[in-house]
């Protein structure tokens, strides 16, 4: 009977451990997606936000759309959705409103109240500004991680 007991228990934990490491594994396979996808969605931002200052109003018409690449975005989006913070999502998705011409963010923009147009959170900023701060985001996020950076810097790996 106490081998019986015995053998359950192995059984349980062992499902146990299987199921944790599983977890850590999918948990490690998302960041590092997110981290390959923020830094290609930064390329993306980075070029966009060159566009606009140099064109400032190339997101609110047609013609100017067609100079933005959404690809990473596109590619990306699901495993960032996973991984970002609030904060963090509601920039990117606010910059990419306005790299693809959002009406949603056009509408909001016009009916916002006067606010600071520097204020991180005003709808009434520039485009410019909204896409270099998910562009700064994205960098950061797009960064090695301390522990890998350190474990490669005495061998003379690359990042």
């Amino acid at each position: 009977m106490t081998a019986a007991i015995f053998g359950l228990v192995g059984v349980i934990v062992g499902g146990l451990i299987n199921a944790a490491v599983a977890a850590w594994q999918a948990r490690h396979a998302d960041r590092a997606s997110a981290r390959t996808g923020a830094r290609l969605v930064a390329l993306e931002l980075g070029d966009a936000a060159a566009v606009l200052l140099l064109n400032p109003g190339a997101a609110a018409h047609q013609e100017g759309r067609q100079q933005f690449s959404d690809a990473a975005w596109h590619a990306y989006r699901d495993a960032l959705a996973r991984t970002l913070s609030d904060e963090d999502w509601d920039v990117l998705t606010q910059a990419y409103e306005v790299i693809e011409g959002s009406d949603a963010h056009e509408i909001a923009r016009a009916t916002a109240p006067k606010a600071d147009p520097k204020a991180p959170g005003s709808p009434t900023r520039s485009d410019y500004d909204l896409v270099m701060d998910a562009y700064s985001r994205m960098q950061r996020i797009g960064l090695p991680s301390r522990r890998r950076a350190w474990r490669g810097r005495g061998e003379g790996q690359a990042f």
